[in-house]
């Protein structure tokens, strides 16, 4: 019988597993439809005149930053350290394009440098784009605009985010977050060692979000098999 070394054995888990084989040629086909979408939209703007050429770029450039938030959200395959505001920054500025922009609500960002590993820049990133689509979706489903603000600070150990806003579409003070998106945001939190709270008033929406600065331990993966990471996902 052939003797497993230990190096054969790190070799063997850090293969990654069949769910992060997966996700990546999941995030691999979506950065090839978007990429196939703005070609077509490309094309059809050429071929356009006055108001519908106008349209048209618009489509193509909200399929575009659409594109650059799913790059965005592409989990790291590297253990990097990134600046968090840096991050986070982008990912505002995307969703303030893609989704607040055409239903005039403006966005705020009030952000302290730190540095932290691209796992969890990667997670908080997730976290913040679901709240913001979350209010896009329901504080502001009456319309008439209103504002975003996002705070973000940060010591030496914990991570603290901050989103208010002022959207009227849901006034039940306090109730409990539900749905897929909702969802995400807490096991999201929780994996962060952090936690997730919403308060909910006439004036608006406060969703507090803690999380620790440091890569918390990972539970190991099946023994004989390859652990399951979620930063296993290749770039598209």
């Amino acid at each position: 019988m052939k003797r497993v070394t230990r190096d054969h054995w790190d070799a063997m888990r850090s293969r990654p597993s069949p769910e992060a084989l997966f996700a990546a040629e999941l995030c691999h086909r979506v950065a090839n439809e978007f990429a196939a979408l703005s070609a077509m939209v490309a094309i059809a703007k050429r071929a356009a005149t006055g108001q519908s050429r106008e349209l048209l770029e618009q489509g193509e450039k909200r399929v575009n930053s659409f594109a650059a938030l799913h790059r965005l959200l592409i989990a790291p395959t590297k253990p990097d350290t990134v600046e968090l505001s840096s991050q986070i920054e982008k990912v505002c500025l995307t969703i303030a394009e893609t989704r607040l922009a055409p239903i005039a609500v403006s966005l705020t960002l009030r952000a302290e440098q730190c540095e932290t590993s691209a796992r969890i820049a990667w997670m908080l990133s997730v976290l913040v784009s679901e709240i913001l689509t979350n209010a896009a979706k329901h504080a502001f489903r009456g319309g008439g605009g209103g504002t975003i603000v996002v705070t973000l600070e940060a010591d030496d150990r914990n991570i603290a985010l901050r989103i208010v806003d002022d959207g009227t579409g849901d006034v039940v003070s306090g109730s409990p977050m539900s749905g897929a998106g909702s969802n995400i945001i807490a096991e999201l939190a929780r994996t962060l060692g952090g936690t997730v709270t919403r308060i909910t008033t006439p004036q608006g929406t406060i969703v507090d979000v803690t999380a620790s600065i440091e890569d918390l331990p990972r539970p190991p993966g099946p023994r004989g098999g390859s652990s399951t990471r979620s930063d296993d996902a290749a770039s598209a």
